[in-house]
């Protein structure tokens, strides 16, 4: 109701912050702790929206316009081009709204404020803007200072730059940039592109096929519905592929990367990684230094890559390959295949029908839980099977082949009789 004379009516709508009509003082409903010190130079949006009912009038600029910081109120009526509102050079705290007003009876009825603060959150001298309704504005850049900056349907770009930013995408494609400072900068609906820069930074993806990246600093990064694309950047980072066949990369950093529900390929890159795949058909790679890499469910392949890594397997018909090092690979639930490869390697089948795979040049190998007639030992570049019981010994409760070239196989708490079936070249 914005009758009554004095009265703010239904969500404060009934003030000059949204119609020249009023008698009561700017107000903006989401920010009631908010005093407000500015006048109106035009029609704001409920003005706009009663011109428009009554005599059809469609706009007042209809080219490629940028607003910026202003001491007026204003209603920006603008149907052409693609228009920014930039507060990029104020060094205060500023809040940047892309949504127009809905002509609802709701808090956005009258439209969503953008201005930039005075000294104290609570007063501002300034003026700013709301959107009328109907009126399309693509872009957004933030000043120096702590920036909210919402978007809105279409595919904005929003850019915080310095200072510590909230940015909220909205349901374009949006293209969303944090800069310095600590930032959490949120996709929503659409195919999102989001990059966090320097700071430790938190991104979410939300609904859509999105790219986040993280840059310098340690972030946090989720990736949540759709097939998305995650990449750390330097620092500590956390990454979380959430639903969807994602693809996540660690980049520079000891970080934690965790694929969730889908299909997802997980590389570490350079430092001390932990790569957790989660339910589904995963790929692993951990790249350089010593890595966790665990499949958890589904029929995983886990690639140590150079490093003193550790592979776990998890529940599923898991590959796992060692790389270089001296690795550690469980093979855990399920019918898995187990290659050392190059370095002195532990090896652990776990339950179900494994193999273990001991190539040319594998160093020296260690397996410890082989099951006679269950699983089977797979031994490549080392001639034929004859060739290779007759250099096996039974030492110590165990099975050692010593082969010609200086590599070695050990295959605990069995006997040269009981493996001799479970051989294959």
């Amino acid at each position: 109701n914005l009758t009554g004379s004095g009265e703010m009516g239904d969500y404060s709508l009934n003030n000059e912050l949204f119609s020249v009509m009023s008698y009561n003082q700017p107000h903006d409903p989401l920010r009631p702790t908010l005093s407000i010190f500015a006048d109106q130079v035009n029609f704001m949006a409920l003005d706009i929206a009663a011109l428009q009912q009554m005599y059809g009038t469609s706009a007042q600029a209809t080219g490629a316009d940028v607003y910026g910081r202003t001491t007026m109120l204003q209603a920006i009526w603008d149907t052409g081009g693609k228009d920014t509102i930039d507060f990029g050079t104020t060094t205060l705290d500023a809040v940047i709204d892309l949504r127009a007003a809905t002509l609802m009876n709701e808090a956005g009825g009258g439209g969503y404020l953008s201005f930039v603060y005075g000294s104290s959150q609570n007063i501002w001298t300034g003026g700013g803007y709301t959107i009328a309704n109907g009126v399309l504005i693509e872009d957004a850049i933030g000043g120096a200072g702590d920036d909210e900056i919402t978007g809105n349907d279409t595919a904005n770009l929003l850019r915080g730059n310095d200072g510590r930013d909230v940015i909220l995408g909205g349901d374009g494609g949006d293209t969303l940039k944090g800069g310095l400072d600590w930032d959490i900068l949120k996709g929503q609906l659409g195919n999102d592109l989001i990059k966090g820069g320097f700071g430790r930074d938190i991104l979410r993806g939300g609904q859509g096929e999105d790219t986040l990246k993280g840059g310098p600093g340690q972030d946090k990064l989720w990736g949540g519905l759709g097939a998305d694309t995650l990449k750390g950047g330097f620092g500590r980072d956390k990454l979380w592929g959430g639903q969807g066949n994602d693809v996540l990369r660690g980049q520079v950093g000891n970080d934690l990367i965790r694929g969730g529900f889908g299909w997802d390929i997980l590389r570490g890159g350079l430092g001390a990684d932990t790569l957790e795949g989660g339910r589904g058909r995963d790929k692993l790679w951990g790249g350089k230094d010593n890595d966790i890499l665990e499949g958890q469910a589904g029929n995983d392949l886990l690639e140590g890559g150079n490093g003193w890594d550790i592979l776990r397997g998890g529940i599923g018909a898991d590959r796992l390959n060692g790389g270089g090092g001296a690795d550690k690979l469980s093979g855990d639930d399920g019918d898995d295949t187990l290659n050392g490869q190059d370095g002195d390697d532990k090896l652990w089948g776990g339950e179900g029908a494994d193999r273990f795979v001991f190539e040319r040049g594998g160093d020296t190998d260690n397996i410890f839980d082989f099951q006679d007639n269950i699983d089977e030992i797979k031994i490549i570049g080392h001639g034929s099977k004859s060739d290779i019981l007759a250099q096996a010994s039974d030492i110590g409760g165990n099975v050692v082949i010593d082969f010609d070239n200086g590599d070695r196989l050990t295959v605990h708490n069995t006997t040269v009789v009981e493996i001799s079936d479970d051989i294959l070249t």
